[in-house]
């Protein structure tokens, strides 16, 4: 993924966790590849 929009998925991902009370998230991991 480019590293703009990485970053910007990852200021997103960050503002719903602490949104929804995980202020101490680790935005890496919210970011992670998943294999499912």
């Amino acid at each position: 993924m480019e590293t703009a929009a990485r970053e910007c998925i990852a200021a997103d991902f960050e503002a719903i966790a602490k949104a929804y009370g995980f202020e101490d998230a680790d935005v890496e991991e919210l970011i992670a590849l998943r294999e499912w």
